[in-house]
């Protein structure tokens, strides 16, 4: 414990330690400041055409509530929305047509010929605009459904010669009654208890896109400040600052040096997930950052082992971060360099949040780069560079 404290408060002499610090905080409030502004990847003109326009004022109330990804701009008539989208101050129109209650009425008569009824006009077509389609589709979908439902339900009735005895209005209630205002999708990882109830699932929070890269941006900090704290441990090694101790001695003072780095961070870590809304709960997220800080200081102790040099180590620096961001799944998960995702400690809690089967694997993980650290130790040992550890 004393090597410990000795070396938090050397720690916490350096300006770059309280740099890492308090960019945890300070990142997780930005992400959660950016998560609700006004911004969207796309924006999009809406307009409508006679009855086509209470549709329209419909879609663009319910985007601008939900749509986290889409910008609604109103406009008054078909020709401001096309006037946009020419000028380059939105990427699509919207026109609902005239008429739009009767063709939605028409496209559910359960034959296969169609009739339009919003009009798209867009510059450029790609990924991002065929999601908006298909989100201006499941906002349209409530309507055709319950116009499929009504023809079909109005079949049946004249098939049974009810015509007298069931109304529209009552087929409306029934349908109104039954209907789910919910989502029917709920999205779960297998591997984890969803309610408690053993089902080996997890509900995910229903968080901003935005926030998605948070946790992995924040775990990339916490390994950075224990490569540092390793590069330090280095320099006092070349320096012959630890000659006179033990082997022994020598793991305890490289323990120390790890977890006075490591675990500020990950105290820290803990409420910035809470701030920045990716919390899963206390006892699940304490458990995942135990296992993060003992895969971190073994990982970081062998990235020591095999570089051996306190230069080496502060160039390889900004290399092995970038590796912790881009083969981990921060912002995407590439499944061509997986075999690179398993050398990485955030690969395994990042997954291991909502699948503890990665929890799993990682025990592994740590039992193998465990193994590793004790035979380059006993390597350098026999045939290093006369380093006694």
């Amino acid at each position: 414990m004393i090597w410990f404290w000795m070396m938090v408060k050397r720690l916490f002499k350096k300006p770059v330690f309280w740099v890492i610090l308090l960019l945890i905080p300070a990142f997780s409030l930005l992400m959660r400041w950016m998560s609700g502004l006004d911004r969207g990847w796309l924006v999009v003109a809406v307009a409508g055409e006679g009855d086509g326009k209470a549709y329209a004022e419909e879609i663009a109330e319910e985007f601008s509530s939900s749509a986290k990804t889409v910008r609604i701009i109103r406009c008054a008539n078909a020709e401001e929305a096309v006037r946009l989208v020419e000028n380059v101050e939105a990427d699509a129109a919207w026109i609902f047509l005239d008429g739009t209650a009767e063709r939605i009425a028409e496209n559910a008569d359960r034959t296969d010929a169609k009739v339009p009824i919003v009009r798209i006009v867009e510059r450029v077509d790609n990924v991002f605009m065929k999601l908006s389609r298909e989100k201006l589709f499941a906002a349209l979908y409530g309507d055709l459904s319950y116009a499929d439902y009504l023809n079909f339900m109005l079949e049946k009735v004249e098939e049974f010669g009810l015509e007298g005895e069931v109304s529209e209005e009552e087929l409306q209630a029934y349908h109104n009654l039954n209907a789910s205002d919910g989502s029917i999708l709920v999205l779960s990882m297998i591997g984890e208890k969803e309610g408690g109830q053993g089902s080996g699932r997890s509900v995910m929070p229903n968080t901003d896109y935005l926030l998605a890269p948070t946790r992995g941006l924040l775990t990339s900090l916490v390994m950075l400040a224990g490569l540092i704290a390793a590069i330090l441990y280095q320099r006092d090694e070349e320096a012959g600052a630890h000659t006179w101790l033990s082997r022994r001695k020598k793991v305890w003072v490289q323990l120390s040096c790890y977890l006075s780095a490591m675990l500020p961070m990950l105290l820290l870590l803990l409420p910035s997930l809470y701030v920045g809304r990716v919390w899963t709960g206390l006892g699940h997220e304490a458990a995942c950052a135990l296992f993060l800080l003992v895969a971190g200081v073994v990982f970081v102790d062998v990235v020591r082992l095999i570089v051996k040099d306190e230069k080496r180590l502060s160039v390889l620096l900004p290399m092995l971060f970038l590796g912790l961001i881009f083969f981990c799944p921060v912002f995407l998960n590439m499944k061509m360099f997986r075999p690179l995702h398993y050398l990485f400690p955030p690969f395994y809690y990042l997954h291991g949040i909502f699948n503890r089967i990665y929890l799993m694997r990682g025990l592994i993980y740590i039992a193998v780069m465990t193994v590793a650290d004790v035979l380059l130790r006993i390597a350098r040992a026999r045939w290093g560079r006369g380093l006694s550890e």
